[in-house]
């Protein structure tokens, strides 16, 4: 196979896009992940359906690559497993078949699937279609840091008025949407505006769900059953959102507030209310810590660009 010119990432962004290939034929499978390595992906293969519908629920891709006919279940049914799963929502999706299908178009078209292949495959379309999926002058969104510090002021200010002293901050991160948690347990609120969804998540350490008990329960007995740990967990996302919520407003941004959801568990996992990059921020003292994130959809909040605004580049946060 001819060398081909790698797809150049947007600026600022360092790690390669992921693809996954599915296709039962082995040797084309092979020859599609080494086309796809050299446009720059890092690729992960799938011979039958049930394995990469296993995988479009667990892991992020930029692009998946589907043949139609393949063992256990079709293309088409891992699209929509795709589809159905935050981290995939927004993933680009390129069918291959060896037979034009009007039916199977209108299908792929309601999941947001328009591109189509062949077979034989052409590689010179199929380059021309990747290219077209990812331009090279593909920008980059941001949040300047008003938006941030809505949140994470917000969670300071409840914190201290519970604790009487002033949290601990870590670094803010940027993550990809299902990574396992590591607190004890995690609130998550749904967050919806006119013209934007997200959410919000408190992952909390037992610690500190303890002591937040003692402050709020002072000298009253309590049973830290799941039932007590799901409404104190719902009572700190509401009260931190409630902040979140003020602040919001002082930038003209107007937010709707959600019923709160506890996932409790070793190494659970939460899906955010949208596909985008989850935002977090470690917070407290010693053990007694809690991590804030949020996820806001990309196209929503109007705010104006940094330099506009005259905010440091260096208090943006990147994201996809």
């Amino acid at each position: 196979m001819a060398d081909v010119e790698k797809i150049p990432l947007p600026e600022g962004v360092t790690e390669p896009r992921t693809a996954l290939v599915v296709e039962d034929n082995h040797d084309f499978n092979d020859i599609m992940k080494e086309f796809l390595t050299q446009l720059g992906f890092v690729v992960q293969q799938c011979y039958e359906g049930v394995q990469a519908a296993a995988l479009v629920r667990d892991v992020k891709f930029d692009l998946i690559i589907l043949d139609l006919r393949i063992p256990s279940i079709n293309g088409l049914q891992v699209g929509a497993i795709a589809r159905a799963n935050p981290q995939n929502r927004t993933t680009k999706i390129c069918i291959i078949t060896g037979e034009e299908d009007q039916i199977l178009r209108t299908k792929a078209g309601a999941l947001r699937i328009r591109n189509f292949l062949l077979k034989p495959v052409n590689f010179i379309d199929l380059d021309k279609t990747i290219r077209e999926l990812f331009p090279a002058n593909e920008k980059k969104g941001s949040y300047d840091i008003r938006i941030i510090n809505a949140f994470i002021d917000a969670a300071a200010e409840v914190y201290e008025f519970y604790f009487q002293e002033k949290p601990q901050r870590g670094k803010v991160q940027v993550r990809k949407p299902g990574s396992p948690e590591k607190g004890f347990c995690t609130g998550l609120i749904a967050l919806t505006g006119e013209s934007f969804v997200g959410s919000l998540g408190i992952s909390m350490t037992a610690p500190f769900i303890k002591q937040f008990a003692a402050t709020l329960f002072q000298g009253m007995e309590v049973k830290f059953d799941n039932d007590f740990i799901s409404d104190i967990s719902g009572e700190l996302c509401n009260q931190i959102l409630g902040k979140v919520k003020i602040n919001m407003a002082k930038l003209g941004i107007k937010i709707t507030i959600g019923l709160p959801e506890v996932i409790t568990g070793k190494d659970h996992i939460i899906q955010h209310k949208v596909a985008n990059p989850v935002i977090a921020l470690p917070m407290g003292r010693d053990k007694m810590v809690f991590e804030m994130q949020f996820v806001l959809s990309q196209q929503a909040v109007k705010f104006q660009e940094a330099k506009v605004e005259d905010v440091p580049v260096d208090n943006v946060i990147m994201f996809e």
